[in-house]
């Protein structure tokens, strides 16, 4: 309860997603409260310039989901700036659907790991983060968020878009479809 945030929801007890990555200064012997209450005050700052203290009349989601929802851009775009737009799109279409997410790095930070493989056993472990399971957002954000991210959160791209995969891992590019036939012709080719 020393650290505050004004985003942070009472009954939430992680901080994951709540902190400005940033560069910072402090003086010799600063205490972990200086430096984490640094760092959730920027956030504070970064969230109110973009209008997250609006995010309910703008969104029709709380502030905390738009993070939440931040985070999983953060962890799945690709090169090209424009994709964060495009995956918060596709995220809110889904969500607007009540469709699961099937996030493969909300999957992977369930199971307490941040990159490799995923497995069929792994795909199918429950947990609250398996987004090809449940339906809605995880939890709580998935990683440390950018400005870039929680921009696109708030103010995703317009279309239709329900699917993405991706297509090259140099630069990471993404395919995005509304047509979930074209988003398996995808997906095939991508694992070929």
């Amino acid at each position: 309860g020393a650290v505050t945030s004004k985003y942070k929801p009472a009954d939430v007890t992680n901080w994951e997603g709540l902190l400005f990555p940033d560069t910072y200064q402090f003086e010799e012997g600063a205490t972990a409260q200086l430096i984490l209450q640094t760092m959730a005050s920027k956030m504070d700052d970064v969230l109110d310039d973009l209008g997250y203290d609006k995010a309910e009349s703008l969104q029709g989601r709380s502030a905390y989901q738009l993070i939440t929802i931040a985070s999983l851009i953060e962890k799945e775009t690709g090169a090209p700036p424009e994709e964060r737009g495009m995956i918060s799109r596709v995220i809110s279409n889904r969500l607007d659907e009540d469709e699961t997410l099937g996030i493969d790095a909300s999957v992977l930070y369930g199971l307490g790991r941040s990159s490799g493989e995923l497995t069929r056993s792994d795909l199918d472990t429950e947990t609250p983060y398996n987004t090809r399971l449940v339906k809605g957002l995880p939890p709580t954000p998935i990683s440390l968020v950018g400005e870039a991210s929680l921009a696109a959160a708030i103010s995703p791209a317009e279309g239709e878009w329900r699917y993405y995969v991706l297509t090259s891992n140099d630069p990471p590019t993404h395919f995005f479809t509304d047509s979930y036939d074209e988003f398996l012709d995808a997906r095939d080719d991508a694992r070929d």
